[in-house]
């Protein structure tokens, strides 16, 4: 018989998801792409039918239908599109007919391959000879959907194509046209980063932060004829400041193996320039207040070789802390939130889901219990409380960071007394009892106002206030 390990084993990263629900939706940490997988792990019955599901923003529009029947002895694969289902829909009748002979196990993995024009199925470690040709883009797909008509909790976990290196939501990002201005809303400064992201063509392409037509803070030009990158500042038209020919870091860009990144670090000595993550080895001076520039150029000799830019968010300053939204947390988020220790009145921040009653993660300063209360909260209930005792080291009207990390199996919450996460008091893991990729609002509760000071999203917006 063929099972699979992994699902005995809980499945290593894995969402685990309701079992009380018919019908579940997970939105997708990134746009679908060649080579990506999605698994799934369920439970076989015969009964009702069951499936898989993945939609666009409007639920209407599915690109991969994977219906199990088990009273019909078959599969049905199909898309929608214009909410219509495209006939003749494609049958597999292999499938089921191996789980009521017994040659799979009823506890199931289902994994789904994203190939040049086709997704392919593995069941339990053996491919399927049906194929999907893909006729809506990958990249529409918004949500994995699973649903049954029978009980729920046929679908046990699920697992989503990691977050690739330089990956960026596209919610966060502006697509770039070539030799088109994008305009600095906000001004720069220290603290502020800027990503672009960009696919090496072949030609002579260059990134430039301007205040007008002769003055450039920043001006990085990929030269293919030369095989190098130069780095430069202008200041009325006069090149020269700096001047670097560097020849490592275009091969770091043409050796991408697909898009490459470029992010500016905006530091008090200068600009840290990084390519797909490896310094270049310059700290790029300021020649004029970096304040004072306005916009972006990429430009490129033909051709478009951008893709996309992510700018600084603006800091807001607030006079009191409330509800601030998210779209969905992915794998490898931080949050970051700064507080002034008081000793007078428990102060809660809660991580809650769009439904206004989910609580994806809770933490309580309880200073009348002299415990931190981490939790989570479904269905009207809260679930198992994980506790420590507050760090003894903390001093009344001393400021603290908290930052909540968002790991593969569980929520990392680190406290410490400076804002680089160096002196770390303590730490405290709860696992993911939610899933966490969906939307939401970070809720703060503080009854004086006086505890709350800062909150740094993974979007890079700030939300700071004086007490």
């Amino acid at each position: 018989k063929t099972q699979s390990s992994a699902a005995k084993s809980g499945g290593e990263g894995c969402i685990k998801l309701p079992q009380n629900e018919r019908t579940i939706t997970i939105p997708l940490l990134q746009p679908l792409e060649n080579g990506d997988e999605i698994e799934v792990w369920g439970e076989y019955e015969f009964g009702q039918k069951f499936n898989f599901n993945v939609v666009g923003e409007d639920l209407d529009e599915v690109l991969i239908h994977f219906d199990i029947r088990p009273t019909e002895n078959c599969v049905v694969m199909n898309y929608k599109k214009n909410r219509t289902w495209f006939k003749p829909e494609i049958r597999d009748y292999k499938l089921v007919r191996k789980f009521e002979r017994g040659e799979y196990e009823p506890d199931f993995h289902f994994l789904m391959k994203c190939e040049p024009a086709q997704l392919s199925f593995v069941i339990n470690g053996e491919p399927m000879s049906t194929v999907f040709p893909i006729q809506i883009p990958l990249s529409e797909g918004k949500n994995v959907v699973l649903r049954s008509e029978g009980p729920p909790g046929r679908w046990k976990m699920l697992k989503l194509p990691a977050i690739k290196e330089n990956q960026v939501s596209n919610k966060d990002s502006l697509a770039v046209k070539a030799n088109e201005e994008i305009p600095l809303e906000n001004s720069l400064q220290v603290g502020d980063s800027i990503g672009v992201w960009g696919k090496h063509e072949g030609v002579r392409y260059n990134f430039n932060i301007k205040r007008n037509e002769h003055d450039h803070l920043l001006h990085l030009d990929i030269r293919p004829s030369e095989g190098t990158v130069v780095v430069d500042t202008c200041i009325n038209n006069h090149w020269g400041t700096v001047a670097a020919h560097l020849r490592e870091p275009f091969f770091w860009i043409i050796d991408a193996e697909d898009e490459f990144q470029f992010k500016i670090d905006f530091l008090e000595e200068g600009m840290k320039v990084y390519i797909n993550g490896k310094d270049i080895g310059i700290v790029v001076p300021y020649q004029f207040d970096m304040a004072s520039a306005t916009y972006i150029l990429c430009s490129a000799e033909r051709g478009n070789p951008w893709r996309r830019i992510k700018l600084p968010k603006p800091v807001q300053c607030l006079q009191t802390f409330g509800t601030y939204e998210f779209a969905h947390f992915s794998i490898g988020d931080v949050i970051n939130l700064t507080a002034v220790y008081r000793t007078e009145r428990t102060v809660d921040v809660n991580f809650v889901a769009s439904d206004d009653e989910t609580i994806l993660c809770h933490v309580s300063f309880r200073p009348s219990e002299g415990q931190i209360v981490v939790n989570s909260r479904q269905r009207g209930s809260w679930e198992r409380e994980v506790r420590a005792d507050i760090p003894g080291g903390l001093q009344v009207g001393e400021m603290y960071d908290i930052f909540a990390m968002v790991c593969e199996k569980d929520w990392k919450l680190e406290f410490s007394r400076d804002g680089d996460n160096e002196n770390v008091l303590l730490e405290m893991r709860m696992p993911h009892r939610i899933p966490f990729n969906q939307p939401g609002y970070i809720k703060f509760s503080d009854p004086d106002d006086n505890v709350w000071t800062e909150l740094n999203m993974p979007d890079g917006t700030s939300y700071i206030r004086e007490l």
